[in-house]
């Protein structure tokens, strides 16, 4: 339950909000109507703790949590949209970081019958049971949804434009994170493309199921992922100074460097003149 009591927000002088009193009750569904300039917005920043009340108080049950969206845009350089829409399960995130630490405090005690190490025993219990039932495996598929529900699709028009008439010849798998990618694949041979590799791609081997995993095109890929696969970090040579190719030229070159070591399975190693005869035209001096 929210209570809203005796709430007013001055502006210079000016009431914008006077006296405002209500409740918001589980399982409530209101809407808040109103001319331009009546409060609306105020009302609910106050509701989400982003402003106070000038007179007044706002008081909730210490389980409610809220989620706000913007009239106005707001944007965050360098995250990705999924980025953003996680950002609503940061609670979610610290609990699961608080119940790391408290398993790693737990290994490095050997006072097994001391009060204490009941206590920490209990506090894991507690958090790991409150963590399983916010249902911490769930965030990719609820943000998924979510995203779902904003008109982020596949099919999306603009999307289906970019891949022309391609789509028809493509197998595509969709993950909902690259941390779920690479538990997937963690057995199979994967190739990192990145800036920062040491290796040339041309010098590396690709066998039969190998995946070749390319970063975003203003980030790349993050450097942990890299450090931990060192060997695995492939490079296009570019010269000293300048950019990097962007992403669809440098994923369409390595590309066709594994089709060229599998010597083009099931592509067209000869084309076809329209107006002329390659077999009737003479010898090339």
């Amino acid at each position: 339950m929210i209570s809203v009591n005796n709430v007013s927000v001055v502006f210079g002088g000016w009431y914008l909000l006077d006296g405002v009193s209500f409740l918001i009750n589980k399982k409530d569904r209101i809407g808040l109507t109103g001319r331009n300039g009546a409060g609306k917005s105020t009302t609910l920043k106050m509701l989400a703790g982003l402003q106070q009340p000038t007179e007044g108080s706002i008081s909730m049950a210490s389980d409610v949590r809220i989620g706000y969206l913007p009239q106005t845009k707001v944007y965050t350089d360098g995250n990705t949209v999924r980025e953003e829409a996680k950002k609503a399960f940061a609670d979610l995130f610290a609990l699961k970081d608080e119940v790391e630490r408290l398993n790693m405090e737990l290994a490095g005690r050997e006072d097994y019958d001391s009060p204490d190490y009941m206590k920490l025993l209990d506090k894991i219990y507690e958090k790991t049971e409150l963590l399983r039932i916010r249902g911490e495996g769930n965030i990719d598929k609820e943000v998924e949804v979510v995203l779902k529900g904003l008109g982020f699709r596949l099919e999306d028009r603009l999307l289906k434009r970019a891949g022309l008439d391609y789509w028809p010849y493509l197998d595509v798998t969709l993950y909902p994170s690259l941390e779920e990618f690479l538990r997937r694949h963690r057995e199979d041979p994967l190739s990192f493309f990145t800036t920062k590799g040491r290796q040339v791609y041309s010098a590396a081997s690709y066998p039969d199921g190998a995946y070749l995993v390319f970063g975003r095109e203003d980030k790349g890929l993050p450097e942990p992922l890299l450090a931990a696969h060192p060997g695995r970090c492939l490079r296009l040579p570019m010269r000293p100074g300048l950019r990097s190719l962007n992403l669809a030229n440098t994923v369409a070159v390595a590309a066709y460097e594994v089709l060229r070591q599998w010597d083009f399975p099931q592509l067209q190693n000869q084309g076809r003149l329209t107006q002329f005869d390659w077999d009737s035209l003479p010898p090339s001096l």
